[in-house]
């Protein structure tokens, strides 16, 4: 999976907002508010990757288990889908 805009991200008190960027911008109407861990997913998600790869990076960064953050990555990656905003 990847994204399919260019986002750019900031960070806003204790979040992040993520705003198209881009040729393509006008065609994504919208703000993606995402914590610490969805800014990870995005960054990594601008080139192509699984999600067995997403949820090492972040048991890597992170304590947890691996059924944990599989699931935080089911709900961004279903978030980010929900707007059209990845390539499956």
């Amino acid at each position: 999976m990847k994204l399919k805009y260019d986002f750019i991200v900031r960070e806003i008190g204790e979040r992040y907002v993520a705003v198209a960027v881009g040729e393509n911008a006008e065609d994504f109407h919208g703000i993606i508010k995402m914590n610490k861990s969805g800014k990870i997913i995005l960054e990594m998600m601008k080139n192509e990757i699984s999600k067995e790869e997403l949820v090492a990076a972040l048991m890597d960064k992170y304590e947890g288990t691996e059924e944990f953050f599989s699931g935080e990555v089911d709900k961004f990656v279903k978030s980010l889908a929900d707007v059209d905003a990845i390539i499956l």
